[in-house]
């Protein structure tokens, strides 16, 4: 039987998290898998970004464009050694969707 990657203090903590939970009972093997993935997409990625911003128009924030383009850039960014920390990744996070609501006209939260 595989035993949880994470220790149980810290499972418990993102357990509670929206955007974390889905990790909380990960195996050793199953959170390298998810390492394995940053490093591969996240190195590969250049390529698939400057296509996402010359299509960025085909897109409107409600199928999730910003996020997913800012999650991409993330990940690269990570896999070449930066790091971030949640409150850092959340302020991105609003800063692209404000950026983004400003440039098609859409009010501001």
């Amino acid at each position: 039987m595989s035993r949880h990657a994470l220790n149980e203090p810290f499972r418990q903590q993102i357990m509670l998290g929206k955007y974390t939970s889905w990790a909380a009972d990960l195996t050793e093997e199953q959170l390298m898998g998810v390492l394995w993935a940053v490093g591969e997409y996240g190195r590969r990625s250049q390529k698939v970004l400057e296509c996402l911003d010359r299509h960025a128009d085909e897109f409107c924030p409600a199928d999730g464009f910003p996020r997913a383009r800012l999650g991409l850039e993330l990940l690269s960014a990570m896999a070449d050694g930066q790091r971030f920390s949640t409150e850092q990744v959340i302020e991105q996070v609003r800063s692209v969707l404000r950026s983004w609501r400003a440039e098609s006209g859409e009010p501001q939260d």
